[in-house]
């Protein structure tokens, strides 16, 4: 009897109980590229141990005047994607407020390895509760 033998590339995040095994896990590298690309954006810079300069963390621009920090913030991401996802090319970078204190930031890519187009919308807003901000993906 022959064995299956899947492929597993790091546990999804957040990380929940696998029905298997002990966690999810992406099992898929297109999968994989949008993780790695949401921890990029969410991920402030200074949070991650031994590399303070990775991440763009959209949540600290979530209380600057809409319209004074959107060409920064763009530049911010392309810089990040560059440096720490060379292998993907953004096609489009979309930044918008939706009301009081929510923004959220959409982006368009290309992995041209895989031949793979792909959308990703994460955003931030102020948790009613803290005060500070949550995530929304």
């Amino acid at each position: 009897m022959a064995r299956r033998i899947d492929k597993f590339y790091t546990p999804s995040l957040p990380l929940s109980r696998g029905t298997s095994f002990d966690y999810e896990y992406v099992r898929n590298l297109e999968d994989l590229v949008k993780q790695n690309l949401k921890n990029i954006l969410l991920t402030i810079p200074g949070e991650r141990a031994m590399d303070p300069d990775f991440g763009v963390g959209v949540s600290t621009f979530l209380f600057e005047n809409y319209g004074s920090f959107e060409s920064r913030l763009e530049s911010t991401i392309h810089n990040q994607v560059s440096r720490y996802a060379p292998f993907v090319q953004l096609s489009s970078v979309s930044i918008q407020s939706e009301g009081d204190n929510i923004l959220r930031v959409t982006i368009s890519y290309l992995i041209p390895s895989l031949s793979v187009e792909d959308d990703l919308s994460v955003g931030a807003t102020t948790d009613k509760s803290t005060g500070g901000p949550k995530f929304l993906v």
